[in-house]
């Protein structure tokens, strides 16, 4: 199977996430050809997938405002939004729309209800306001930033979150959680942007948290501060140094989200040194990314602890979109012992019989290997054979 390069004009249907395309520094240093089962999707996963936001052309529903809110309501957040329902979710979630009952509150409905394009004005005040509401369900602040930079651009997304951290106001300033997870998005797309437009954003960030550690020197150093807004600069500055110094930890290991901005050496020590994950903890797909192959060969001994504490199908559901995106053997293994032991197993095996042409090989040869899961391949083959019509 060979992939073809997206074009210029495929990339500019994608939204504003993929418009540096193959020159941005995030697919210079990640892209690679046939990681996964697409084009769109090789491209999306060296950008930073999930954290981004792809779009597609319009939908027009017969009732957007309904249709809306189902894609806002899903367990897993869609990934890929017609243009015309994204426009309108953001509109809707700016009013603080926020619990989904089965008829929207009337301004939500009448948010929801424009669908023409935002205006840079427009844009900038959502994105100045929305970490100051209460956020349950998938961290609607960060989707709304991607949605944003997928309609927009990435520039002004930056910038916007730059504006407001430099404001000096008090949702801005101290231990705050929102605030710091907008600052952390953003590294991301500065990755994404050209690199003419993102180096400057570096610097102008690099300013900040310099004015930052001259009122808290100890800024870096303190592990109570990990979720200060402007400690979380260090990953828009994106230097190894600066992120090893001042990176999010626990228990004095560096998060993961924050250890797949370094090497992989560094990330898949970062990874080992975890264990297995906590209440809270979840997989992604950029693991993978940032570490290689081998973090699949770790995830297989891991990914049962995932959703802890929590809803274990929500977040094994999770566990299989995150992986699953990969075409990769490693990732077969892992549904085949998801598909035997998890809390989605009809889905695991699910997606090995869709990709049927890439997984039975493997399976056929995990079912013969020393592998952990050599049992959960072998029943994945009996299973699938019962499913081939005779």
């Amino acid at each position: 199977m060979t992939h073809e390069k997206l074009s210029s004009t495929e990339l500019a249907t994608l939204g504003g996430a993929f418009a540096a395309g193959y020159e941005s520094r995030a697919a210079q240093r990640h892209f690679t050809p046939e990681i996964s089962f697409s084009a769109e999707s090789d491209l999306s996963l060296a950008l930073g997938w999930p954290f981004l936001l792809q779009l597609e052309r319009a939908l027009s529903p017969s009732d957007a405002v309904a249709e809306t809110l189902s894609r806002l309501s899903s367990t897993v957040p869609p990934r890929v939004w017609p243009i015309d329902l994204a426009t309108r979710a953001v509109r809707l979630l700016a009013v603080g729309y926020v619990k989904f009952p089965g008829e929207p509150k009337p301004d939500a409905a009448a948010a929801a209800s424009r669908a023409e394009p935002f205006a840079v004005a427009e844009a900038k005040e959502l994105l100045a306001t929305m970490f100051a509401r209460p956020l349950p369900g998938w961290r609607h602040a960060p989707w709304m930033l991607n949605a944003l930079e997928a309609l927009g651009g990435g520039g002004p997304v930056v910038d916007a979150v730059l504006d407001a951290l430099e404001s000096g106001n008090d949702n801005w300033r101290g231990v705050k959680p929102m605030p710091s997870s907008l600052v952390s998005r953003i590294a991301y797309v500065v990755r994404r942007l050209p690199e003419a437009e993102a180096q400057p954003r570096r610097e102008r960030a690099k300013k900040l948290l310099q004015a930052a550690l001259e009122k808290v020197p100890r800024l870096l150093d303190d592990d109570k501060l990990r979720l200060v807004p402007a400690r979380r600069l260090v990953m828009v500055i994106d230097e190894p140094e600066l992120i090893h110094q001042g990176g999010a930890r626990m228990d004095g290991v560096l998060s993961l989200y924050d250890a797949a901005f370094l090497g992989r050496e560094a990330f898949l020590d970062a990874l080992r040194k975890k264990g297995k994950p906590t209440e809270g903890a979840e997989a992604s797909a950029q693991y993978v990314v940032a570490g290689g192959p081998d973090v699949l060969d770790i995830e297989l001994e891991r990914w049962s602890a995932y959703g802890t504490n929590m809803d274990k199908a929500a977040a094994h559901a999770y566990v299989l979109e995150q992986y699953g995106m990969f075409r990769l053997p490693g990732a077969v293994a892992l549904i085949a012992d998801m598909a035997a032991k998890s809390a989605v197993k009809g889905d695991a095996l699910a997606w090995l019989e869709t990709h049927a042409t890439f997984a039975q090989p493997v399976l056929e040869q995990l079912a013969k290997s020393s592998s952990p899961a050599k049992a959960s391949a072998d029943k994945a083959l009996k299973e699938l054979a019962k499913r081939k019509p005779s």
